[in-house]
């Protein structure tokens, strides 16, 4: 044998680049396997550089962005994927990560695509009526939910879901037993059960009830109106209540037995009954027959403070545009509300965790009052609301305040309004005195605030003089 031919058997050395991606997907293993999250990207995106045609390297980094909450790149890095080979999985993870960051129509495209690969893919349906409820496509919605229950059979998620679009409907049976879905999927399943069993469609005649705090403040007292019915029928009831609501429920239901959320009397319960249950525990299947506002009342000597303090600004206008961020997209930012504030219409600022950056921009605004330094509780709030002529708010405690109060407020709804404000109409079946300001573009609040402004302008005060009260 020639020294030519020993040369041909001998191995090829390995080329420093597969060299250096072989140490790079074993560093990425490594770090995926000890949960170092940091380095595993850090080593995903080298990869990626090494060897750019990667698709699955790619389709590593997408997901670890979009577990990052970078839902940005996560879709950058999807249609990375996506240029390098077609699959049903970046089409659904994109479509989620789309979602996260509201480009909800173009989500829906992706789960679509997903689906045209994948028919039979229950989440993924799921997560598009997810999407499709958001734009307000209720019965695209629908049907989405109702094709992902054919497939992946009974599911607590998805009949929440469909109860929450068939309460847009109004109160029946159907959607409130329906509703009772949502205590089987999170955050609900958190909740201490006590060792007692939910209520559910059972009669509340003669038993011993916990009532249980649920979800957040605005659906508490949307729920409050209740009180008396469930007192009436039950044998003893306690109520958990937030601090913040205690004086507010005292006044409003002399001889209420309040306890903070997580505490538990000493005492024998026949069942639990979260507040949002109450509907179905009473029977009340019908929207007239739910109990109307006002049922809660201010305190007449904190009236008379906020009263004083706010002399001389008249009509004075209560002013809320943030919530939580969830349910997301309702809040309004302060710099969009400016052709409102631009009105001269005195406004008492009832955002009671006012940002520096918010304080300072209401500077600007001498016919701006901020309350927030003297809203301790919801009693406050309460009395802060009685003093105005009007509330404006966004979907929040403090338009559920008004309306428990009987007061005029002008709400401003996002495009996929919650159930319980139902998707068109001006009315609130809840609260007579809430008038709707709809969203007619997702995200895009120019047009219901052009409508506040000229309905502001048709106030007492201005050429055009209509009450409060009065259909704008």
């Amino acid at each position: 044998m020639s020294g030519t031919e020993k040369d041909e058997l001998r191995p090829t050395p390995p080329r420093a680049a597969d060299t250096r991606h072989a140490a790079l997907t074993m560093l990425a293993d490594n770090y995926e396997r000890m949960g170092n999250i940091p380095a595993y990207r850090r080593a995903l995106h080298e990869l990626t550089e090494l060897e750019p045609a990667n698709h699955a390297t790619w389709f590593r980094l997408g997901n670890v962005l979009a577990g990052l909450g970078q839902h940005e790149q996560a879709v950058a890095a999807y249609a990375r994927v996506l240029a390098l080979r077609s699959a049903p999985e970046p089409h659904f993870n994109s479509a989620n990560s789309l979602a996260a960051l509201g480009r909800l129509a173009d989500a829906v495209k992706a789960f679509e695509a997903a689906l045209l690969m994948r028919p039979g893919w229950g989440e993924c349906l799921t997560n598009m009526a997810n999407a499709q409820l958001e734009l307000g496509q209720h019965q695209a919605a629908r049907d989405s939910l109702e094709k992902a229950l054919g497939i992946q059979g009974d599911s607590a998620q998805i009949r929440r879901n469909l109860a929450n679009l068939s309460l847009f409907e109004g109160l029946s049976e159907r959607a409130l037993t329906l509703y009772e879905s949502r205590l089987d999927v999170e955050p609900f399943t958190n909740m201490p059960t006590y060792g007692l069993v939910p209520l559910g469609r059972q009669s509340p005649d003669g038993k011993r009830i916990l009532v249980q705090w649920e979800q957040a403040f605005g659906d508490v007292i949307q729920m409050l109106r209740f009180v008396p019915r469930l007192e009436a029928r039950a044998s003893g009831c306690v109520w958990q209540l937030l601090k913040p609501l205690h004086e507010l429920a005292r006044r409003a239901f002399p001889g209420i037995t309040l306890v903070e959320p997580g505490q538990l009397p000493d005492m024998a319960f026949d069942a639990r009954l979260p507040y949002t249950s109450l509907p179905l525990a009473l029977g009340q299947f019908e929207d007239a027959m739910v109990p109307s506002a006002p049922y809660l009342r201010p305190d007449p000597a904190k009236v008379k403070v906020w009263k004083d303090r706010t002399a001389g600004a008249t009509p004075l206008i209560g002013l809320a545009w943030r919530g939580r961020e969830n349910p997301r997209f309702r809040s309004v930012p302060l710099p969009q509300l400016v052709p409102l504030l631009r009105t001269g219409a005195p406004f008492l600022a009832l955002q009671k965790d006012i940002t520096q950056e918010e304080r300072r921009f209401l500077s600007l605004f001498p016919n701006v009052i901020d309350a927030s330094e003297g809203l301790f509780d919801f009693d406050d709030t309460a009395a802060a609301i009685a003093s105005t002529m009007l509330v404006i708010s966004i979907d929040t405690a403090v338009a559920h305040l008004a309306g428990a109060l009987g007061r005029p407020c002008w709400v401003m709804v996002k495009k996929a309004s919650d159930w319980r404000w139902k998707a068109s109409g001006p009315k609130c079946v809840w609260y007579p005195s809430l008038h709707l300001f709809r969203q007619q573009r997702f995200l895009d609040w120019s047009d219901v605030i052009e409508k506040l402004r000229l309905a502001l302008l048709s106030q007492p005060g201005s050429s055009r003089q209509s009450p409060a009260g009065q259909k704008p």
